[in-house]
């Protein structure tokens, strides 16, 4: 989102609106996350190795996204759109699962000073 404001200093309102892209794509994955593995029982480290994709691919994005230095063009744009949902979903799912096993690995009772610290 700075790269956007370097661009377009003039109208900063496209950070907040990538920025609250983000947000979104990081709570409804983060929901998603949570309800695959607390309802139906996917493995922590199952959405994990889907982190990683989901990683590689906003990481590819967002390369292609700042290579691409015209800021008038459609293709462009929409690069600019999608980096955020797919960096929101990495941190929705990673976040979640990553926690959820750190919260697994500690023994009842003790998790709040971990939690805590």
């Amino acid at each position: 989102t700075a790269y956007v404001f370097l661009l377009r200093p003039e109208n900063p309102a496209w950070v907040g609106y990538l920025s609250a892209i983000e947000g979104v794509a990081q709570f409804v994955a983060a929901a998603v996350a949570g309800t695959l593995a607390d309802c139906y029982h996917w493995r922590r480290d199952k959405l994990l190795r889907i982190t990683f994709f989901v990683g590689v691919a906003a990481s590819i994005v967002t390369f292609l996204s700042s290579y691409h230095q015209a800021s008038t063009d459609l293709w462009w744009w929409s690069l600019v759109a999608v980096a955020p949902v797919l960096w929101g979903v990495f941190d929705g799912i990673g976040l979640t699962a990553s926690l959820a096993l750190f919260a697994d690995s500690i023994r009842d009772g003790h998790r709040s000073y971990y939690f805590t610290l």
